[in-house]
């Protein structure tokens, strides 16, 4: 299997789980297609996409603080200090829709069934069941996602996930 890992979507979980599978491929950390491109032509390729609010506002609470505190505010500081200032180099990861690099014969899965996801490619691929997902366990416990986004947050998300919300069926929201 050929996998593209975009950030925040339970790809390290995947990886991990699938890891050191006797013939399989899987892609370096956080790859797009593009750059994959050549390495994957003979296996069964996918990405995880996940709702792009949710995927940022886990994105902003990982990098301010290793996943301790949510706050309002935090996704629209993280959107305009870490990927709309001058001196950060690649806006383009924001949008999940980047990471199939044009390719149509991708599986696109999504996070928000991450479970199903899991059991459909270890039955696929004949690989033990990831084990379920705990509350405080694998990807960091429930917490209150919404009330990390302001007015400004979202309407950055609408804007520059607008790819996304479009190509994954994602609903905006109206800021």
């Amino acid at each position: 299997m050929c996998f593209a890992h975009i950030p925040k979507t339970g790809g390290t979980a995947l990886k991990q789980h699938f890891k050191d599978q006797n013939g399989r491929r899987e892609g370096a950390k956080h790859s797009s297609f593009a750059v994959l491109r050549s390495d994957c032509e003979d296996y069964f390729k996918f990405i995880v996409v996940r709702n792009p609010y949710r995927r940022l506002a886990s994105m902003a609470r990982h990098r301010k603080n290793g996943h301790k505190t949510t706050r309002i505010g935090m996704v629209s500081e993280m959107l305009r200090l870490d990927f709309l200032s001058a001196k950060h180099q690649y806006p383009e990861r924001l949008s999940q829709t980047n990471y199939l690099a044009g390719r149509t014969d991708v599986t696109v899965y999504r996070f928000e069934n991450l479970q199903d996801v899991a059991r459909e490619l270890s039955k696929r691929f004949e690989l033990p069941m990831l084990a379920p997902k705990s509350k405080a366990g694998l990807w960091f416990g429930d917490y209150d996602w919404r009330s990390m986004l302001d007015a400004e947050a979202i309407s950055m998300i609408n804007e520059l996930c607008d790819d996304d919300f479009k190509q994954f069926g994602y609903k905006k929201w109206i800021a």
